[in-house]
């Protein structure tokens, strides 16, 4: 497997507040080299958990801000989640309340695909270009959210951010097999 590790260090003399997460993409289906078909053929994948799953997702307002207290139901109770383009319309599905810790982006037809393990990180986003036909799905580990609509502006109070004191650091990674 490819291992991303994020290692931040506070050299300073204060504490320090910080956040990270990744944003690797994955052909979709994942065994298709030809951008066209895998474009025609997105709706033939499937995310799994490795726990059944129930997404309300946040709504995503504009400038990217999420509102954790209106949510629309995706899925309920369910490991597998067949992936369709309409999924996508407004823009991120954004996972807040995994038990998961892994999941799989399979071409639903052939059993080929990646996993993605984020031990340490607290969210998941999946993402795919809404304007166009990508032939490629984000599956982005994330230690923290970006502004909520409930937020205050101020980074050290964001959901996820973490803390080091000084000379203190801190590793946090995700794993990507086959």
């Amino acid at each position: 497997g490819l291992t991303t590790s994020y290692t931040c260090r506070n050299l300073g003399e204060r504490e320090m507040y910080y956040m990270a997460g990744g944003h690797p993409a994955f052909n979709c289906p994942p065994e298709s080299a030809d951008e066209r078909e895998a474009a025609d053929r997105f709706n033939d994948c499937c995310l799994v958990f490795e726990y059944p799953e129930t997404l309300q997702m946040p709504q995503i307002l504009p400038g990217g801000i999420v509102d954790l207290d209106n949510r629309i139901p995706v899925f309920q109770n369910q490991r597998k989640l067949p992936l369709e383009r309409g999924l996508f319309y407004n823009d991120t599905l954004l996972f807040t309340q995994l038990k998961s810790r892994w999941v799989k982006m399979l071409d639903c037809r052939t059993g080929c695909g990646v996993q993605v393990s984020f031990t340490g990180m607290d969210y998941l986003a999946v993402w795919t270009p809404n304007q166009v036909d990508a032939p490629f799905l984000c599956l982005e580990p994330w230690m923290g959210l970006p502004d909520c609509a409930d937020g205050d502006g101020i980074f050290s109070h964001k959901r996820g951010v973490r803390r080091l004191l000084p000379r203190e650091e801190a590793t946090v990674s995700f794993i990507i097999t086959p």
